[in-house]
């Protein structure tokens, strides 16, 4: 996990990033955007504008720059072999080529209450980029984590548990 206005990702030997065709990347080959796992969530990502997705290759020195304004910052996550998150399209920057794209359909309380019922998920190996306006935190237990409201989160591994506190009082 690693955020910052500017970032600098360093890839794996053989690893190539697909990002989305307006963002803007220092330090590396670019090429037309084509779409990646076609057959990946196809309606979301047009609606998304991230079906389209260009390939970036790092320089000799295999480290890629992403900046963007004033405001926002990228983050970055690095999935193991075994990780599975849910995220959303918003929010998405980029995938190196080994992330498999796929759909999860989550009937969780909190995320229902959001709209997100049919989910994005990427499982790993790989890199996945995003972009959030101001400061972004990251929790691995259940006692770090802050309360959030679900339309602010960004990534989320599929098996996080939620809870929904509310000020409104039942009436019979």
């Amino acid at each position: 996990f690693s955020t910052d206005q500017k970032l600098e990702l360093a890839l794996a030997k053989g690893e190539t990033l697909f990002v989305k065709h307006s963002l803007d990347v220092g330090n590396g080959h670019r090429s037309v955007a084509l779409p990646v796992q076609p057959m990946a969530s196809i309606v979301s990502r047009l609606l998304n504008r991230r079906y389209f997705l260009k390939r970036v290759s790092p320089n000799n020195n295999r480290n890629l720059n992403l900046t963007d304004i004033a405001g926002n910052r990228f983050v970055a996550l690095r999935l193991g072999a075994a990780d599975e998150i849910a995220f959303t399209w918003s929010s998405f920057v980029g995938l190196t080529d080994n992330v498999e794209l796929g759909r999860m359909i989550s009937l969780k309380l909190p995320m229902a209450a959001a709209g997100h019922i049919a989910l994005p998920v990427a499982r790993g190996p790989g890199l996945l980029v995003f972009k959030v306006r101001g400061q972004a935190t990251m929790a691995n237990r259940r006692e770090e984590a802050d309360a959030v409201a679900p339309y602010r989160l960004v990534a989320w591994s599929t098996d996080a548990w939620f809870r929904v506190f509310s000020s409104q009082n039942t009436v019979s």
